[in-house]
């Protein structure tokens, strides 16, 4: 999600809280960490119907190591409570009381520690990768997708000092260099996913600028990467672009902003998840394209909103997952009951069908 201020989905302290979910595919069998319940806070938010919204479950990024179900949401890296874990999809969510990272990344800023919409995944060699928007060291706003590992799914996470995604000319050396569009230029909401035997990474870029009548304006795009399965912070060749750069699947210049893409295959068709409107109203919704090629004519496909149930609004920041029974699919979401123009902290967590290869949210867990 976007701040009004800088266009831009995201966590302020000070400010409103951003939410953006990335979508995480669903990973297989791994040992829990060993301090997994001793380390964990007293804080239960149930996620089922509607939460009170104390959980402040922002911007979740959702995986199932086998065992038990994992979250990540936006917050400080240096504080606790950004891991959470579960026995169930429906809750109740019990966090953790650990820090997201280790230590600072040596690209990200001194001052902000606030990472945007943290999203996790499993690596081929068991290992597990998260992905995160945190400001670049010698600016004050501008972001960029870092990465760091850990052997568990619930950490601890150590940072690599390499972002995964970044401009060019930022100085980081990342291995996905995105030629900037000007000087407010970012890069946010990082969502892994396997699609068939492909491990890809889609993010968000953003510009904001006047029209030439002094309306507020938003250049949107969602560009995917190929990522190497067993170390999942690097990019590899992909179809498009033998270096690995990033192919451009959505370009959106409008009053609204698009973000927090993800992305999943089902029956051989791919459909592309995004979030738009204006966060923090009742106008934000998930919406979907859908193609049958992964790399190939993303550019003409036309979004589609997505049907959700009732009694909320400004149900953004949508994380996809298949689920538990297998066979089934899941929705993770951030939404509020009222058009109150404020962060919508709330989890909602529901059941999600195909009919006729179309998606829809039937009802919540």
């Amino acid at each position: 999600m976007h701040l009004s201020s800088t266009g831009l989905r995201g966590w302020s302290l000070a400010l409103l809280v951003g939410l953006g979910l990335g979508l995480t595919p669903l990973a297989a069998g791994a040992a829990p960490t060993p301090d997994e319940t001793s380390k964990s806070t007293a804080t239960t938010t149930a996620a089922a119907g509607y939460a009170d919204g104390k959980g402040r479950f922002a911007n979740p990024g959702v995986v199932h190591d086998g065992r038990k179900w994992v979250m990540l949401s936006t917050g400080s890296w240096s504080t606790t409570g950004r891991i959470a874990v579960a026995d169930q999809a429906g809750g109740p969510w019990r966090k953790l009381g650990r820090k997201l990272l280790t230590r600072r990344p040596a690209w990200a800023s001194r001052q902000n520690h606030s990472v945007w919409a943290p999203s996790i995944v499993r690596a081929d060699d068991g290992g597990y990768v998260i992905y995160y928007a945190a400001v670049v060291k010698g600016t004050s706003k501008r972001r960029c997708i870092g990465t760091a590992h850990a052997d568990g799914s619930t950490g601890p996470f150590v940072p690599n000092d390499r972002p995964i995604a970044c401009w060019s000319g930022s100085g980081t050396n990342p291995f996905d260099a995105v030629k900037p569009e000007s000087s407010n230029f970012s890069l946010i909401d990082a969502t892994p996913a396997r699609v068939g035997s492909q491990l890809v990474l889609t993010y968000k870029t953003s510009r904001g600028y006047r029209s030439s009548t002094g309306k507020q304006m938003w250049h949107t795009t969602t560009r995917m990467v190929r990522l190497n399965s067993n170390n999942p912070a690097r990019t590899v060749a992909n179809p498009r672009n033998a270096d690995g750069g990033s192919v451009k699947i959505a370009d959106a210049d409008h009053r609204y902003i698009e973000e927090n893409p993800v992305m999943v295959k089902r029956k051989g068709r791919y459909t592309l998840f995004t979030s738009f409107g204006w966060y923090g109203t009742c106008d934000y919704y998930t919406r979907y394209r859908q193609n049958s090629s992964l790399w190939y004519g993303w550019l003409k496909k036309s979004p589609t909103r997505l049907s959700t149930p009732g009694g909320t609004c400004g149900t953004g920041n949508a994380h996809v997952v298949r689920g538990l029974p297998k066979g089934s699919w899941r929705i993770f979401y951030n939404g509020h009951i009222s058009d109150v123009r404020r962060s919508p902290f709330t989890l909602y967590v529901g059941r999600m069908t195909w009919n006729n290869g179309k998606p829809s949210v039937p009802g919540r867990l």
